[in-house]
């Protein structure tokens, strides 16, 4: 399937053309313009005076998940000293909040309105041994298609964050996922071919589940893109490779695990623990990319919001994306403590 011509579809139509106005406006929207670039040096400069004699207004700042990023770089400190100012900070629960409700605004959640959740209701219309009618296959096809996606550019979004990648690193970064993406959705038409029954019964498709497309080592972040050796130390790089050496020396297998499937697993303490028994397994997620610092009091007291209180953003991305229905949960938990 073609990525960009199902994108396309999803795109708003151009609205048709104005009927030119009165010339006067013309005139007045250039006297408005010349006065905003000659403001502009004094906005950057965070001050607004506009001619006051009685001091300059400092301007007010703006969301944090529009500028953290931007004021951190600023800082001077290295990346390294950032990443460890910035898990020992935390987020805020409204910083909490702007995240889930991005994730949810993407549709990557699985409550009401999420994109699986469309998914669910075309399903549901026959049973589940049934093939989709064409018309059904086709909408389901571009649902997958949105969902595959924004699924890869929230992971890509997660890295850019946490490593601080340049503008180089970025689009290498975007045109390897998309190339990935592109196979992967390749492979699963040439399975969904094969298959009698609805492609997406139970969702359990390896294009749609980031535990399973991302266990791909191809998405790890050294394989993405050319990283430093600083950015490397901050991604568990070291400690899975030195697990597939450990496995691979050990003859117990004839492939190295995959990186994904090489979780951090020091905060387990049980061989078999289901999802009832929150605080390991989500601790796990929220560090199977980007692993949690000394300064990280990371407890085992089950309350989901206590542990996203202790993350770094692109921890909390990660364990979104790995575990999206704990989206909806977060947002029952801020709202029970009125947050």
């Amino acid at each position: 399937m073609d990525l960009e011509a199902l994108l396309e579809e999803f795109r708003e139509p151009e609205p048709p053309p104005r009927n030119r106005g009165n010339p006067l406006w013309l005139i007045l929207a250039v006297v408005l313009s010349i006065l905003a670039i000659c403001m502009v040096p004094q906005a950057t400069e965070g001050k607004m005076g506009l001619g006051v004699a009685k001091g300059d207004t400092l301007m007010k700042p703006t969301k944090v998940r529009d500028r953290s990023t931007i004021a951190m770089a600023l800082q001077g400190k290295n990346l390294g000293e950032d990443y460890a100012a910035r898990c020992a900070k935390g987020l805020s629960a409204l910083e909490i909040r702007w995240i889930v409700e991005d994730f949810r605004g993407e549709g990557l959640d699985e409550g009401p309105g999420s994109l699986l959740d469309a998914m669910r209701s075309i399903t549901a219309e026959g049973p589940e041994w049934a093939a989709a009618s064409a018309e059904n296959s086709d909408k389901l096809d571009k649902l997958a298609g949105l969902l595959g996606g924004r699924q890869r550019a929230w992971y890509r979004s997660a890295l850019a964050d946490a490593l601080r990648l340049d503008e180089t690193q970025r689009r290498e970064l975007k045109k390897a996922v998309a190339e990935a993406y592109q196979d992967d959705w390749e492979a699963y038409e040439k399975s969904k071919a094969a298959r009698e029954s609805s492609p997406y019964a139970g969702h359990h498709d390896t294009l749609l589940r980031p535990t399973r497309w991302l266990a791909s080592d191809r998405y790890a972040p050294w394989s993405l893109c050319m990283v430093s050796t600083e950015q490397l130390a901050i991604t568990r790089y070291d400690e899975v490779k030195d697990k597939q050496l450990t496995v691979i020396g050990s003859g117990a297998a004839e492939e190295a695990p995959s990186w994904l499937d090489l979780k951090p697993v020091h905060l387990v303490t049980t061989e078999v623990m289901s999802y009832e028994d929150a605080s390991g397994l989500e601790s796990r997620d929220a560090e199977a990319v980007f692993p949690f610092t000394q300064d990280q009091r990371i407890g085992d007291d089950g309350e989901l919001l206590s542990l996203a209180k202790k993350l770094h953003p692109a921890q909390l991305k990660m364990l979104l994306l790995l575990d999206p229905h704990r989206a909806g949960e977060l947002i029952k938990e801020l709202e029970r403590e009125g947050e």
